[in-house]
């Protein structure tokens, strides 16, 4: 809970965004985000100073301190206060500041929480564990903090372990730090080359659009001048330097840390040196020369130790020592007086982890050195890029082509101002579910666990809020509360807030303002006039300033603050825009790394509780932001996660929390994909159809896309989309970004299909769906209007055609699973000639879908048909031990090893593997068991593909058992178990479908009678 001396003094550094830090803690899993946090909150004396790192207070789930990860983001509202101007190079500044702290999940499972809480944020600070370095995760949080444009400080955690675990000296301790900086370095400087490489190429190409002068545009122009844009880009404030104080070292689990500026501070005295010398010098090849009393370079090439070696790690090992191995009290004591700490009698009798937790939490203070770095170097809400707020403005178009209203809001967003002329800008990155105990009930007083409200104030409140629903309902404006779920077992009720970042001006309880859905588009206010679509108005809620578990409500919400909101839950279904004009855009879309892949099919055990299943899985698709809830035609209700963990929590919340009813999960229902081997012309696999009334005849065969052209088709999903519904007159056809995308698409599509015999301008249709990865292509002599072109008037045919085109790739002959990666070719379509034209035009529709989807069946039929399988590219990092029980593991589940290395500087490994997603349930599991605890897999969606095995391939004719001419033709596997027939045969038996060769029926010729078992 919150203590009353945390709050005091917060409105004041509310109203002043130049106070005000918004940041977010990112890592891998296990790399001790949690436990900073908790060193961060004891310097607030919001936890024990010795439970820091133990006890995990913004972990609140029960599941959550179970397996020791973090599963949701959590904020907290810290405050600190500097007492000097800091560092040379960085600004000098004093005084109190508001921290907006927000630890994230590390878990790739719950990326999609990762996202919620970078796109509110200003700062990140990236932690790495000083052993297993650079992990998998890291490169993705980096990536996405790169993308948001917000500015990351680094933290290297556990280097505790570099004395205890890897027993390594102060001078290989720095080498491994060393190498750790180098490796995150060169991930920033990739990611920045691409950028730059890319705004320059968009440049050029503008400029290009612009010359009418061809011989500026020639070949050699272009190869001169190719990488001057990254030559002329400035990265000077890019790479993570200690000497500039955006590195700190620490050790969460006991309590210290530092930057260079920290010791450059308590030597700068003793040895009669400058502070900023020392600042300079204290990391790099320098070291010092004890006679003349100066700093030299070159310590490598001299032997000598570098200043880092011999003034601070040197240090910090004799301390270790003194403590962990010569657990000698005289010398602890002699320590502490030198360094000038306390320690108690008391101290002296705890464990070696207890007593250096005692010593070095007073030397080096892990929330102060932290927040100090967080102060000085992470930027401010006023210190907001242009680029960002570009980049946040323009979702759908360039930001030149917005509106003029729509880039008149860039000043506002820029200034950051609270003033009462300003805007109100405010995005909503997710909605999170909180118990009605942890809700504060007046702004003054500080958030107090089970306080009630007397019946005088309930009636108060109850008339307050028929009032302001009756003068609402009168203007037509929409008004919601919190949904509240009772809790039976509990007593309790659960509401539902908005996790949002207020960007300009202010918000308070009981404003009228506008909720933009993600696909609100601003042209489309002005084209109607009223309210358009994706828009409502509606009336704020309570506005909360979020203490972890405790919410406490605050009057106003000013510019650069982070808050709750009350009353949205129903207005936005997970993410959008809170304005006060309609001339704001709705923002980005979130960036996410993992998308859903498990499914699993959920039923109540009692039919009456069906109602509140529904309801539950309402709520829980509001609440998560990476799970996805369908509604199957056969009456399922169908879950979608990112993983296995993220499904069994998914499992936990909706019956404990949302649904509040006991269910049934099915199997875990994982997605294949149908497609066929063949290239080029498809050889001589044709097949004919006709319409039951002989009305048309349809000649047509099956090839394989280039697997490029597959891939650029699954990742411009959106835009075929976007494409199919303007053809059909659902969208506007005059969106400049629309078109852009297009055109790229297409040029892209042209340059993938070169060499497989199909043209761009024959692409008829795309399926399934209109936007899957399949192609239908005219090759024909009856003319079918391409997909590029405006859908005719009449063109009835063309129509029937594409739907059963897109009914055939929707559910593939195999096991009824969607095609990827086929090209079904018109070869010939023919009507048969009628005397009556007016008979011979109405052919029923029915008739050519039906005929069209069976002619794409027996054409896919006819070719070598394969099953493609989701795959899972799984990082394991493991101790050598181990290694040969995890590659047994791997194997056994049919994964493959795609790289495997040792971690610089530890005797960790890690291994690269791609794993099929249908053999990935119960993996951790069993690499924990098999490997005593010392390997953990890291799961992500890789890609699709296609599993070379022939499902309908046996050894021996007729299903006899193999013979010895099959072993000496097929040598092991004669007799192996056919993988892609298994993956085929349990989806058709999911399904209900017939099994070729399997039992369905026994003892048909007698009637028996089943007695049930006591």
């Amino acid at each position: 809970m919150a203590s009353t001396k945390n709050q005091e003094g917060l409105a004041a550094l509310q109203r002043d965004p130049q106070r005000i830090r918004n940041i977010c803690i990112l890592a891998h899993v296990d790399h001790g985000k949690t436990s900073l946090a908790d060193s961060l909150l004891a310097s607030n004396g919001l936890i024990s100073q010795r439970l820091a790192g133990r006890l995990r207070y913004l972990d609140d789930r029960p599941d959550e301190q179970q397996r020791g990860i973090t599963m949701k983001a959590s904020a907290i509202t810290l405050k600190h206060t500097l007492s000097d101007g800091g560092s040379e190079g960085t600004p000098a500044h004093s005084g109190t500041f508001l921290v907006n702290l927000i630890d994230s999940p590390g878990h790739v499972d719950f990326c999609g929480e990762v996202s919620t809480a970078v796109r509110v944020c200003d700062g990140a600070l990236v932690v790495v564990d000083a052993v297993e370095g650079c992990a998998a995760q890291t490169v993705q949080v980096l990536r996405q903090a790169w993308l948001e444009n917000i500015r990351p400080l680094l933290v290297i955690n556990k280097v505790d372990r570099l004395i205890s675990e890897q027993q390594l000296s102060p001078a290989e301790a720095y080498q491994r730090l060393l190498h750790i900086l180098e490796q995150i370095n060169a991930l920033m400087g990739a990611l920045f080359a691409s950028h730059t490489l890319r705004q320059t190429e968009l440049k050029r190409e503008r400029q290009r659009a612009e010359e009418d002068d061809a011989k500026e545009n020639t070949a050699e122009t272009l190869y001169d001048d190719w990488d001057a844009g990254l030559e002329a880009a400035d990265d000077s404030a890019l790479y993570f330097q200690p000497e500039k104080g955006n590195v700190v070292f620490a050790s969460a689990l006991d309590g210290w840390g530092f930057s260079i500026d920290r010791f450059a501070e308590l030597y700068a005295k003793k040895l009669g040196l400058s502070r900023r010398v020392l600042n300079l010098t204290l990391w790099g090849d320098f070291w010092l020369d004890g006679k003349e009393k100066r700093i030299k370079k070159n310590a490598r090439a001299r032997g000598k130790k570098p200043l880092f070696v011999q003034l601070v790690l040197d240090n910090l090992w004799q301390m270790y020592d003194a403590v962990g191995v010569k657990k000698d009290k005289a010398l602890v004591e002699k320590m502490a007086a030198a360094l000038g700490l306390k320690i108690h009698p008391r101290d002296l009798r705890l464990d070696p982890k207890g007593l250096i937790f005692a010593l070095c939490s007073q030397w080096l203070p892990l929330g102060k050195a932290v927040l100090d770095a967080v102060c000085r170097q992470l930027p401010s809400p006023v210190e907001i890029s242009e680029e960002r707020v570009e980049s946040l403005l323009a979702s759908q178009q360039p930001f030149a082509a917005l509106p003029g209203p729509t880039q008149a809001l860039k000043p506002a967003f820029l200034a950051c101002s609270a003033a009462p002329s300003a805007p109100l800008i405010a995005f909503v990155s997710k909605i999170f579910a909180v118990s009605s105990k942890h809700l504060s009930n007046h702004s003054s007083a500080a958030p107090t666990r089970g306080q009630a409200l007397s019946l005088e104030e309930i009636a108060a409140r109850r008339e307050a809020v028929r009032q302001r629903r009756e003068m609402a309902e009168g203007d037509g404006v929409t008004v919601e509360e919190p949904v509240a779920v009772s809790g039976e077992e509990k007593g309790e009720e659960l509401v539902f807030l908005a996790f949002a970042r207020v960007f300009s001006g202010t918000l308070k309880e009981g404003d009228e303002v506008f909720a933009l859905g993600p696909k609100y588009q601003v042209d489309a206010a002005e084209a109607e006039g009223g309210l358009p679509a994706h828009a409502s108005r509606v009336v704020v809620g309570a506005v909360y300033c979020m203490m972890g578990r405790e919410m406490q409500r605050m009057p106003v919400a000013y510019a650069g603050n982070v808050v709750g909101i009350a009353g949205l839950e129903g207005v936005l279904t997970r993410s959008g825009t809170l304005s006060s004009t309609l001339a704001c855009p709705a923002f980005t879309d979130l960036y996410t790394t993992s998308l859903p892949i498990v499914r699993v099919a959920v039923e109540p055990k009692k039919t009456t509780d069906l109602p509140r299943l529904v309801e539950g899985l309402k709520l829980l698709y509001q609440a998560d932001p990476c799970v996805e809830v369908l509604l199957q035609e056969s009456g399922e209700h169908v879950l979608i996660t990112a993983g296995e963990v993220h499904l069994q929590r998914c499992i936990r919340d909706l019956q404990e929390t949302y649904a509040k009813v006991d269910i049934n999960v099915s199997p875990p229902i994982v997605p294949f994909r149908e497609t066929v081997l063949t290239t080029g012309n498809g050889g001589d696999a044709s097949v004919e159809m006709e319409t039951p009334d002989r009305m048309y005849r349809l000649k047509m065969r099956a090839v394989s896309l280039p697997e490029a052209t597959t891939r650029l088709l699954e990742d411009n999903a959106g835009v075929l989309k976007t494409l199919h519904e303007r053809r059909k007159g659902k969208r506007r056809p005059e969106v400049a970004a629309v078109d852009e995308k297009l055109e790229k698409l297409k040029g892209e599509l042209r340059a993938t299909l070169e060499g497989s015999g199909i043209t761009l301008e024959s692409i008829c249709a795309f399926g399934p769906r209109h936007c899957g990865p399949n192609v239908l292509v005219n090759a024909s002599a009856t003319p079918l209007p391409s997909v590029w072109t405006a859908a005719e008037q009449g063109s009835g045919l063309m129509e029937n055609v594409a739907a059963g085109f897109n009914l055939a790739t929707l559910a593939g002959p195999l096991c009824e699973e969607p095609m990827m990666g086929v090209a079904f070719v018109v070869e010939d379509l023919q009507m048969a000639p009628r005397e009556d034209e007016e008979a011979a035009g109405s052919v029923g529709g029915g008739q050519v879908i039906s005929s069209v989807k069976e002619a794409c069946r027996r054409a896919f039929q006819a070719q070598p048909q394969r099953l493609m399988l989701a795959m899972y590219y799984c990082v394991i990092q493991a101790s050598s031990d181990v290694l040969g029980k995890v590659y047994s593991v791997v194997s056994r589940r049919h994964g493959r090893v795609v790289k495997d290395e040792m971690v610089e500087g530890s005797e960790v490994f890690s291994i690269a593997t791609l794993l099929p997603v249908c053999e990935s349930f119960g993996l951790g599991e069993e690499m924990r068991k098999r490997s005593s605890g010392l390997a953990l897999p890291q799961l992500t969606f890789s890609h699709w593909e296609v599993l070379e095995v022939d499902p309908f391939w046996t050894p021996g004719a007729g299903g006899r058992t193999a013979s010895e001419e099959d072993y000496e033709l097929y040598g092991d596997k004669a007799d192996a178990e056919n993988h892609a027939l298994k993956y085929v045969g349990q989806v058709r038996r999911r399904k209900g479908l017939f099994n070729a060769g399997e039992q369905v029926v026994v003892s048909a010729e007698k009637q028996r009678t089943v007695k049930r078992n006591k």
